[in-house]
């Protein structure tokens, strides 16, 4: 009976890589963004801290964005070409926006596979067995360099070494995201729809009745309406958010798990196994049914919250926390 190891980024952490959310925060700093001294503070003026890392990409203030870069078009241009000039230029910032985003997280996990070659903290070479599986969560090579692992390592969301495409994003989106969806022509059509067919089953009017809700309805909407320019702006805004969305990779996961056999244990080295991840471990309880979890805890002081996490998921009562030094011997 073999093991299903989960690696996180504790477990890099636990090999000194520069992979904590400063060193992300570093690579942000150093790249400049238009009239601001980086990409950092361009973030941080749009509301995003990282103080939960990726997460923080939900926090994005769209109306910061809207009121820094949206502006009706030059109806006197000779052209229409000229006149979507408005449109391309939020495009522009907002494709800038991520471009910085893709590279700072690259270059960070650029400098933690230099680091990777020499690690001098001492391994056990052997500690991964043939029997064991091994799904990963970090981008690096870090299994597959210190250690004789000769299985192909499952890395869930990208493996930098591979040129493979890293998912990075966040979970849900915020309250904002959909207050500010709704400025749309196409969300206002929807709702003017919905009020539209409320009238007409209301049965309380008489036909008249409806017909003048219907036109004073559609009346007041008309007079909100955005310029079509202005409207594609907003699109524009909404799509930069929606990019920054992680894409799960839950049939990619299904497809590995199923291929699993005589798996005893899972045991997670380093993952946090907060709710950005929480479908994975669920996916994985119900198809791999392992008998037991055991979770690392990065020191004794990070134990209790370690097990507060491992209370929230179903298989809770299989869980024991244990130190990651003790687990890796």
């Amino acid at each position: 009976m073999g093991k299903l190891y989960v690696i996180g980024n504790g477990f890099d952490l636990n090999y000194g890589l520069p992979t904590r959310t400063d060193n992300f925060i570093d690579e942000l700093k150093e790249i400049k963004f238009e009239r601001y001294a980086s990409a950092w503070e361009a973030y941080l003026n749009y509301g995003v801290d990282w103080s939960t890392f990726e997460e923080s990409l939900s926090d994005i203030n769209l109306n910061e964005i809207d009121d820094e870069v949206v502006t009706h078009p030059d109806y006197t241009a000779d052209s229409e070409a000229a006149r979507e000039g408005v449109i391309l230029s939020v495009r522009m910032h907002t494709d800038a926006l991520c471009e910085a985003r893709e590279t700072a997280f690259r270059n960070m996990i650029a400098k933690a596979e230099e680091q990777i070659e020499e690690i001098t903290i001492s391994t056990n070479p052997g500690f991964f067995t043939d029997d064991d599986e091994i799904l990963s969560f970090n981008y690096t090579s870090t299994i597959e360099t210190l250690f004789d692992y000769k299985k192909t390592v499952c890395h869930i969301h990208g493996r930098y070494s591979d040129d493979e495409e890293l998912v990075f994003g966040f979970k849900t989106e915020s309250q904002e995201y959909y207050s500010y969806k709704s400025k749309l022509n196409s969300e206002k059509n929807k709702s003017l729809h919905e009020e539209k067919q409320n009238i007409k089953k209301n049965n309380s009017l008489s036909d008249e009745e409806k017909e003048y809700q219907i036109e004073e309805v559609q009346y007041c909407y008309e007079q909100n309406w955005n310029d079509s320019f202005v409207d594609k702006e907003y699109e524009e805004i909404l799509s930069f958010y929606e990019a920054n969305k992680k894409t799960f990779q839950y049939d990619r996961l299904k497809q590995y798990l199923d291929g699993l056999c005589d798996i005893e244990e899972v045991v997670v080295l380093g993952h946090s196994m907060q709710d950005v991840d929480r479908e994975y471990f669920n996916m994985i309880e119900e198809i791999v049914m392992p008998s037991r979890w055991i979770v690392s805890a990065r020191d004794l002081t990070e134990i209790p919250d370690k097990q507060a996490v491992c209370s929230t998921y179903p298989f809770k009562d299989k869980c024991t926390v244990e130190l990651m030094s003790d687990i890796l011997i």
